[in-house]
């Protein structure tokens, strides 16, 4: 990491918790990723609000960041540097480490913090009135309305279980929705992901070869060339080793 930001910890405040976070595991892969830099990265994104995905450069790369937040999740890693804190504030105040009570001042801000399923999530008030339209309106997919309904729940800290069966999806599709905006943003989890194009069955000269042979006469004892003949034909010829009747069909309309 090469800059500065404001949200990076200090030396001082990096020494106090440095010991809290796992070592590399012996006989492991050697770690080549700095922990601080890491802490960094995760500090830059709560508090600018951005995306993993919109992580600048200079930080580690945001897989690697992305992963380590979530093991540490996993781990309870936060829970103990919080408990741990907690208790060397109080002591420094001079008040007992474990209060019996505690008093929480919540403030109310233009934004929703949500932590489900081992996950904290933050969504502003532009994202929610946004999902709000695309719920309203009508004129998008009905995949992009469904996912934007699921965000919306969730938002308002509807269980899973209750999401899945009022918007009647899976609870797979609804953990996915989620993971989806925590790392890529609004846009990446209301947006189909691109399917990769089907590799061409024939290539050019194979498209001719087709053409060529449907418009020529038809086998003896035919009056035309079917779908089915020429598909045996090109095998036959040795063209490809198989090849539908519905490619046939297709590719001759395509070259119309």
């Amino acid at each position: 990491m090469t800059k500065t930001y404001p949200n990076n910890l200090t030396w001082e405040q990096w020494e106090l918790i440095a010991d809290l976070f796992p070592k590399a595991k012996p006989g492991g892969r050697p770690r080549n990723v700095s922990i601080y830099a890491v802490l960094n990265a995760i500090m830059y994104v709560l508090c600018q609000g951005c995306t993993w995905r919109a992580l600048p450069g200079d930080f580690p790369a945001w897989q690697t960041v992305y992963g380590y937040f979530r093991r540490w999740q996993k781990d309870d890693i936060w829970l103990i540097i919080h408990d741990k804190l907690y208790q060397w504030v109080k002591v420094s105040a001079d008040r007992e480490p474990s209060p019996s009570e505690a008093a929480v001042d919540s403030q109310s801000v233009e934004t929703a913090t949500i932590w489900q399923k081992n996950i904290l999530w933050i969504i502003n008030e532009a994202e929610l009135s946004h999902l709000q339209s695309l719920t309203k309106t009508g004129k998008h997919k009905a995949r992009t309305i469904t996912r934007a309904n699921i965000l919306l729940m969730a938002s308002e800290s509807y269980p899973d279980n209750a999401i899945d069966s009022t918007l009647r999806v899976n609870v797979s599709t609804v953990e996915r929705t989620r993971e989806k905006f925590v790392v890529g943003g609004l846009e990446y989890a209301l947006e189909d992901r691109p399917h990769p194009p089907k590799p061409r069955k024939l290539d050019g000269k194979q498209e001719a070869f087709l053409v060529a042979t449907a418009c020529s006469t038809a086998p003896e004892g035919r009056t035309r060339w079917t779908m089915q003949l020429l598909a045996e034909q090109l095998v036959n010829l040795g063209i490809v080793d198989s090849i539908s009747d519905e490619t046939v069909r297709q590719t001759l309309k395509k070259t119309k």
